[in-house]
């Protein structure tokens, strides 16, 4: 599962009585944010701007992190090392595996808002 239940568990515990519903909150923040993040990192990676492409991937795992998808946080961290290193295949390889589980993510979220 693209989701760590355990963390979403968490996460909606952290709601209030008859209030808003921290989870939704959470997961409806990262849906809106993930799409533009994601474009400015293919954006960053035709310009070769490899410290945009670290900060952009950091940016993504710690959102990652907040809702518990563990793969896309794996990817975030293999893609921040890989730019880090300057290792520009590794993290044109790592930036498609990046994008594959942030739609996974994306439909997982989409399934649990439904």
């Amino acid at each position: 599962m693209p989701l760590d239940p355990n963390v979403l568990a968490m996460l909606r515990r952290l709601s209030p009585p008859g209030g808003p519903d921290v989870l939704l909150d959470v997961l409806r923040l990262f849906q809106a944010d993930l799409p533009a993040r994601v474009t400015a990192l293919d954006t960053a990676l035709e310009a070769g701007d490899i410290g945009l492409v670290e900060r952009t991937a950091h940016a993504i795992k710690g959102s990652a992190g907040n809702i518990g998808a563990r793969t896309l946080y794996a990817e975030c961290k293999r893609l921040e090392d890989a730019a880090r290193a300057g290792q520009l295949q590794q993290v044109r390889a790592t930036t498609v595996a990046l994008k594959h589980e942030a739609e996974r993510v994306r439909v997982a979220i989409r399934e649990l808002m439904a």
